[in-house]
């Protein structure tokens, strides 16, 4: 390039930038993002969806699994999660997380966990402060979105 056209290139440059410099910028409308509140820390984004929907009143499609799990929601005030400890719990910690509201999944009378992971039913407004709970690594749902594989556009040929 000749250094006529960078010299011109060089001045095009610097206009648009004092223009923009200068120009006020409007203000956007909130999004949606920006009005939800911050993601719990050691929550997995299947729970995080089905948090978000419910404290916004969303509704999914009438026959989903989504609205479905939605309903039982609204009607218990809990989610079924999955979460893992960092250890076994003893009797002091579940009753400390049981303090909170939380109830801990029992099969025949037998509280029913694998090594450190617990089945629990947490209500909604308990859910941070089971988060926040220092043992506590990982929270999950244990209703799974469904996944649909993508659309399948090979071409098959019958001879």
């Amino acid at each position: 390039m000749s250094a006529k056209g960078r010299l011109f290139r060089g001045w095009m440059l610097l206009t648009l930038l004092s223009l923009l410099a200068g120009a006020p910028f409007a203000e956007r409308e909130p999004t949606l993002a920006a009005s939800q509140p911050a993601a719990i820390p050691k929550v997995a984004s299947n729970l995080g969806l089905l948090l978000t929907w419910h404290r916004n009143g969303m509704a999914a499609a009438p026959d989903s699994e989504l609205a479905r799990e939605l309903a039982k929601i609204a009607e218990t005030g809990q989610v079924q999660v999955s979460v893992r400890f960092t250890r076994v719990l003893s009797f002091a910690e579940r009753r400390q997380l049981e303090a909170l509201g939380v109830v801990f999944e029992r099969v025949a009378g037998e509280l029913a966990h694998l090594d450190r992971f617990y089945g629990l039913h947490v209500p909604i407004d308990a859910m941070e402060r089971l988060a926040a709970y220092p043992l506590v690594e990982w929270i999950e749902a244990v209703w799974q979105p469904v996944t649909l594989s993508p659309l399948d556009l090979s071409v098959t040929y019958n001879a």
